[in-house]
């Protein structure tokens, strides 16, 4: 059958069928180097996301490319597919011992079946690719959102069709594909068959219009494909060094556009301003307003926390949100980075300059404007929290540590040596 043929059938739900009975073969998708990137690009996501013993809803499952090895690593996963062919191939290579149960069915509406928070994380890396409907995409992100536990993940893939028109070129078609593809030879759209593709553009509103907000962002194929036979030839040594080049890459805000297969982890909750703005300038520098406590004990001893990033000492504090008050940032950090919930908040003051310019381990570069108070009114028990605060000491003023936050230093030693001034 070819794709002529395809566009004869009525339904979407026949014409994938058979797209995936006749056309494609989805079990031999992935196969190869340069085409087994994407599957072990995702597959490092999931492996860096999921808890161990995670209840996972796969739909669109094809030959459980991803079902396999979660289930093999100790998930509970349940997998959908329209396909039949699908389930049988998927049936077949399930080993004893593995937690994996098979539904025939589609996205969305098989998800109305599943009650409200019943998954740790659901992937949907194949629906996206074949509801035409804008509704019904939405519909489907929807649905994920609702069966899914709070802190849980959806895994969402979309095509990525600014893309395709250099792949069918470069690889598939060649230059022919320049005069007679199916894409608009002005707006350079794809045209949707017999997949729905989407700009990046697209994705990111689609997403975010369901409700669903973004945690990581990035191209899971990159290169690959387009250079399929260059990286099939690769010796294994080269390859596994074409891996780590292509991790480098893909999450960068500058290369997202330049791969077939974009890959989103989402969740109900919003991952805060500074890290959605990071999605989108990557290291560039950002102009960050922070707050921060100093918090004084009776004895004079003032609170340090040891930076899990640095391994050095600083006072609590953090980003301010989007609308969000200065003081109540700093009662938020406070309590966050150390358990104490603070009385009465005393401004220190305002601090900025090229001295609280900071490049963090991981390439991120801020110059900070710095809201700090002082607190001796505080109650709780000191408890880390979870994040960038280590170890929790008291020091005294003449006892500092060394090696202090190089932001913050300066601020703390000037308000060191005038004691009592700051009241």
């Amino acid at each position: 059958m070819d794709l002529e043929e395809l566009r004869k059938i009525d339904g979407e739900t026949a014409r994938n069928r058979a797209l995936y009975e006749h056309v494609f073969q989805e079990k031999d998708r992935l196969a190869g180097q340069a085409m087994s990137v994407e599957r072990l690009t995702t597959l490092r996501v999931l492996g860096e996301t999921l808890r161990p013993g995670s209840c996972v809803l796969d739909l669109g499952c094809g030959a459980g490319a991803y079902a396999l090895p979660l289930a093999e690593a100790g998930h509970k996963v349940l997998v959908v597919d329209p396909v039949p062919l699908h389930i049988t191939q998927l049936k077949s290579a399930v080993r004893p011992g593995m937690a994996l149960e098979t539904l025939h069915g589609e996205a969305p509406g098989v998800l109305g079946a599943f009650p409200d928070g019943s998954f740790d994380a659901v992937l949907c890396l194949g629906p996206m690719y074949h509801l035409h409907s804008r509704e019904d995409r939405l519909l489907c992100l929807r649905e994920c959102a609702r069966v899914l536990r709070p802190g849980g993940r959806i895994f969402l893939a979309f095509i990525n069709g600014d893309w395709v028109i250099a792949t069918q070129t470069m690889l598939y078609d060649g230059a022919d594909y320049l005069l007679t593809g199916d894409y608009d030879r002005e707006s350079f759209r794809v045209d949707d068959f017999p997949f729905q593709f989407h700009t990046l553009l697209e994705a990111e509103e689609e997403v975010e219009e369901a409700g669903l907000h973004i945690h990581r962002l990035m191209t899971s194929d990159g290169l690959s494909e387009m250079h399929e036979q260059a990286v099939d030839a690769f010796t294994g040594e080269q390859f596994a060094q074409w891996l780590r080049y292509h991790r480098h890459l893909c999450e960068k805000p500058e290369f997202l556009g330049c791969g077939n297969h974009l890959l989103f982890v989402c969740g109900k909750e919003d991952p805060g301003y500074i890290r959605s703005l990071r999605l989108k300038i990557g290291h560039r520098p950002l102009l960050q307003c922070g707050a921060s406590v100093i918090v004084e004990d009776a004895r004079g001893e003032v609170l340090l926390l040891r930076r899990t990033d640095t391994g050095e000492w600083c006072y609590p504090g953090g980003a301010v949100e989007l609308y969000e008050k200065t003081e109540d940032a700093a009662r938020r950090e406070l309590r966050e980075e150390t358990g104490l919930t603070a009385g009465r908040l005393t401004l220190l003051g305002v601090f900025s300059g090229p001295e609280h310019a900071f490049t963090y381990p991981n390439g991120d570069r801020v110059s900070n404007v710095d809201v700090v108070y002082v607190c001796r009114d505080f109650t709780g028990e000191l408890q880390a929290g979870e994040g960038e605060a280590g170890e929790l000491t008291f020091f005294g003023r003449d006892a500092l540590p060394e090696n202090l936050f190089p932001p913050i230093a300066k601020v703390l030693r000037d308000y060191v040596k005038e004691p009592g001034v700051h009241a």
